[in-house]
């Protein structure tokens, strides 16, 4: 049987009868990602049967695959060290189990699909994954072949990759079955997070030459509406069913850029205080918010708005970041106005753009300063492949391709080979307690010039746990756990 975007079954060909699969997703990180819970509801009310492993040991998600083989194990790959995870735990899947196929999927994948060559691959899967998935499932389990599924990279039988033309977007998401999260919630290291996390969105209206959706809007051109948000019925709906089922105390909203339009957000805000009453966290733009804006936002409960800085150079903001829109007074202005609204500041900054110098560095470390961000994050810029930030750095003569394909961290080191880069990246791990406590700029300033690594790093990781502290509402004790567990993305 095949499914169209609806969900209307139609036949496949006659004579084919299916066989429900089985089919486990692996996730190496302790978030509840909704991508994956929607991929799970679509697949199960397709009458598939699913499960997801959630552990960092590559023994361990062997041994469960070994005791309850599937007929498909999917990884999801956003970036750096996920792919790598990806590919190596999908190798050692065909290696131990050869009968289990295995997929992987995310932005990365869509971005660089060159990676579908590495070993250990059955198939891919580029862009929204829903239907796709869906339909691969039915094939396989009617024993079709899958090199034709929209979406979908295979093999031919002679072992020549295809990669298959992308089907249009979902137009309307609200047609989607909420996400499934029973199989994530099975997993005590989420089940008992206090956050519980959604998304309103897909896809973002703005630019940005460092983000992924930069590169998304290009591909996704002339296949349908890029930016599409849930209606507030269906949102509040969604929340309420898990703050019931599964119990919490703060919502965390995923978005890259939570919906702040006023005919959406006013009604979202007059549902949220009434049904939810949870305090919650999202990111928006500065340019998409003012004022009145920011009262709803105060008034439905949010107690800590993401938004990104990113360089206090409003020359790199415009330039190689191409976020245009807004200058330093406007930026600065938005800042103070949500904190004086009561909601905290968790701010983005990146250190290391292509063309930053030392005093770019500082100035933004000072702007954040100026404002008081409470949970300023800085990381190093990362020009992911497929990214339009990595043309830029490599026609810049800043990083070769080479470079580009074999980052995999975004915490510690910098691809960019550029005047000053060293010291930028020494200014990322004293920039949370530079903004905290800016009476001792001249003990940041000297630490950054003469301190050894190994003490830069340790007040990195301690100022960076206090802000997952923040952000996550973890424990104490699991936040060094988590920390220790995913020491390897700090290379």
């Amino acid at each position: 049987m095949k499914r169209s975007e609806s969900g209307r079954v139609f036949a496949i060909s006659a004579g084919c009868a299916q066989r429900h699969m089985k089919i486990t997703f692996i996730q190496r990180d302790v978030y509840d990602y909704v991508g994956l819970m929607q991929l799970v509801a679509v697949l199960e009310q397709g009458g598939h049967t699913c499960s997801v492993i959630v552990d960092f040991s590559d023994a361990a998600i062997l041994r469960r695959l070994r005791a309850n083989p599937p007929d498909l194990a999917g990884m999801t790959c956003s970036a750096g060290v996920s792919y790598k995870d990806a590919l190596r735990i999908c190798a050692r899947i065909k290696q131990e189990l050869p009968q289990v196929r295995t997929i992987i999927g995310g932005a990365y994948a869509t971005l660089y699909p060159e990676i579908f060559e590495a070993p250990g691959l059955d198939f891919m899967c580029r862009g929204e994954g829903e239907y796709p998935l869906l339909e691969l499932a039915d094939a396989l389990g009617s024993g079709q072949s899958a090199e034709s599924i929209p979406n979908i990279s295979a093999r031919t039988p002679g072992g020549a990759i295809v990669h298959n033309e992308l089907r249009d977007l979902i137009s309307d998401i609200d047609t989607l079955p909420f996400p499934e999260r029973k199989h994530h919630y099975e997993h005590a290291c989420l089940r008992i997070q206090q956050r519980k996390n959604f998304i309103v969105t897909r896809g973002c209206p703005f630019n940005c030459s460092y983000c992924y959706v930069n590169s998304m809007r290009r591909i996704y051109e002339g296949k349908g509406r890029f930016v599409r948000t849930h209606s507030p019925e269906y949102t509040i709906e969604e929340i309420v069913r898990v703050k019931r089922d599964y119990g919490m105390t703060y919502v965390g909203f995923m978005d890259d850029s939570f919906p702040t339009d006023p005919e959406w957000l006013k009604p979202f805000a007059a549902l949220y205080r009434e049904r939810v009453n949870l305090p919650f966290i999202a990111a928006a733009r500065a340019e998409a918010l003012n004022d009145e804006r920011l009262r709803l936002l105060a008034h439905a409960g949010c107690d800590i708005i993401g938004i990104g800085v990113e360089s206090a150079s409003e020359e790199l903001r415009a330039g190689v970041l191409e976020r245009r829109g807004g200058d330093n007074r406007q930026l600065v202005d938005v800042l103070r106005a949500a904190r004086a609204h009561g909601i905290k500041l968790l701010t983005f900054n990146m250190l290391g753009i292509p063309g930053e110098t030392v005093a770019d560095g500082w100035a933004t470390v000072e702007l954040n300063a100026s404002v008081r961000a409470d949970l300023p994050r800085f990381t190093v810029l990362t020009p992911s492949p497929g990214l339009k930030i990595a043309d830029t750095a490599t026609e810049m003569n800043l990083c070769t391709e080479t470079d580009i394909k074999g980052t995999s961290t975004y915490l510690k080191k910098s691809v960019i080979r550029q005047q000053g880069i060293d010291e930028l990246v020494r200014i990322q791990k004293v920039a949370y307690a530079a903004v905290r406590y800016p009476r001792f700029n001249w003990l940041w300033k000297l630490l950054v010039r003469r301190a050894p690594a190994f003490v830069l790093d340790f007040i990195y990781l301690a100022t960076n746990g206090f802000m997952f502290l923040a952000i996550n509402k973890w424990s104490i004790p699991f936040t060094i756990k988590y920390g220790r567990t995913v020491s390897r993305w700090y290379e």
